[in-house]
């Protein structure tokens, strides 16, 4: 590809995050952080745990944020180990145009209901399941189902257009190496396959976190074409390279359901960042 030559679905890829964690794990720190929230809470979480802040020159740990004087716009001058957020050439999110069509398939779930832990993590509210819940095969390497949590508004755009919602299903390879599928949400029907999650929410407050059935295998779409490109993490540390997949089509919820996710975190979307020259592919089929 023209630009940024970036390996695509090596599984063998590891990152290391501040030199000792994983891509995979890294990955999580799109559910660390700070932002808007209408339920402040400070659950560390497996995955924030390792990626909620970062130790900068003084050994003091770098605190970063949506807005503000460490907001997006700083992110790389907050600490050492986030100066990727700045000078990384193939950073996400991004505004998806002009993709290139191509007949590979696109990536397809295969998870399960499984039993999950809903927590607050300061950021958003993430699900995890607690017994294996399948996999993401992408070109016929199985990822393991790790968790989910969400963003609002939705951090990549698709032609300009943003959604309410942008759901982040993150999954792994025993070696470790991570492949994100996003998956918008626009207003429309009622989708029952979201609503433990969402009344599982209603009961998740600073503490331990709350366990509940979800449906993993109605949750994200069985069915579609994908958006392809390489990119980052979304957060600090904004470690990069990330498969990331964009389901084309966006799912529905009802506005109550939005409102669900929404009144509990809400601008929390980095900025969208340059393409400098990466090729976006369209997988799948109609």
């Amino acid at each position: 590809m023209n630009g940024i030559q970036v390996a695509r679905r090596n599984p063998r890829i590891v990152v290391a995050l501040a030199g000792t964690v994983t891509a995979a794990v890294a990955l999580a720190a799109c559910s660390a952080g700070t932002g808007s929230s209408a339920a402040s809470s400070s659950v560390a979480t497996p995955s924030a745990s390792a990626s909620a802040s970062s130790s900068g020159e003084s050994g003091k740990e770098a605190h970063w944020s949506y807005a503000g004087s460490d907001g997006p716009a700083a992110w790389g001058s907050l600490s050492n180990a986030f100066e990727e957020c700045q000078i990384g050439q193939a950073q996400s999110p991004i505004d998806v145009q002009d993709p290139v069509q191509q007949t590979a398939p696109a990536p397809q779930p295969d998870y399960r209901p499984a039993v999950s832990a809903i927590v607050d993590n300061g950021h958003s509210i993430e699900a995890t399941p607690t017994v294996a819940a399948g996999d993401l095969d992408v070109a016929g390497e199985p990822f393991s189902l790790k968790y989910m949590h969400f963003h609002a508004p939705s951090e990549h755009t698709i032609n300009g257009k943003s959604f309410p919602l942008e759901m982040h299903f993150v999954n792994k390879t025993p070696e470790g190496a991570a492949t994100a599928l996003g998956v918008m949400v626009e207003p429309g029907a009622v989708n029952p396959a979201w609503q433990p999650l969402i009344t599982a929410m209603a009961n998740v407050k600073s503490g331990a976190p709350v366990t509940a059935p979800l449906p993993w295998n109605s949750m994200a779409p069985t069915k579609f074409r994908a958006y392809n490109y390489p990119g980052s993490l979304t957060t600090p540390p904004c470690t990069q390279p990330v498969d990331w997949y964009l389901v084309d089509q966006p799912i529905t919820m009802s506005s109550a359901q939005i409102a669900a996710f929404t009144s509990r975190y809400s601008n929390t979307n980095r900025p969208v960042q340059p393409v400098n020259g990466r090729t976006i592919l369209l997988t799948g089929s109609n």
